[in-house]
Parts: C-alpha cells; sequence; structure tokens
C-alpha cells in the first residue's frame, strides 16, 4: 500500500476530503517520525511497534571478487 492508497482509505472510511486526509496522515506519520528521532518507542496496538534499531558496521565485500 502506498502513501496515496492509504490517503484514498483514510478519506473513504472517515468521510472526508482527500485533502483533509492528506492532512491527517502527514500529521500522524510525522508524529511517528519526530518520536523516532528522539529515541521513542512507537507502539500501535494491533498493528505493529515503530522503533529505532542500532546495528554495528559491517564489512561489505565485492561479490564479483571476494574482496573487502
Amino acid at each position: 500500500m502506498s502513501k496515496k492508497d492509504l490517503i484514498d482509505a483514510v478519506a473513504k472510511e472517515a468521510e472526508l476530503t482527500k485533502d483533509k486526509a492528506t492532512v491527517a496522515v502527514d500529521a500522524v506519520l510525522e508524529h511517528i517520525r519526530s518520536a523516532m528521532k528522539n529515541g521513542d518507542e512507537v507502539r500501535i496496538p494491533d498493528f505493529g511497534t515503530f522503533k529505532v534499531a542500532k546495528r554495528k558496521a559491517r564489512e561489505g565485500r565485492n561479490p564479483a571478487t571476494g574482496a573487502t
């Protein structure tokens, strides 16, 4: 599902114009984005959890030569 598809679904389900649905979807996504930037975890029951995971760097390899 693309962002456009989500906006269309919200507009239909909530009986909103596409402009108002766009504002609503953008607001939700911006709040999730800003919470994650602050290191917070975002939990949405019956949907999922968004969190930033830090991983150590890996060494890349050239698949043709095997060189690092």
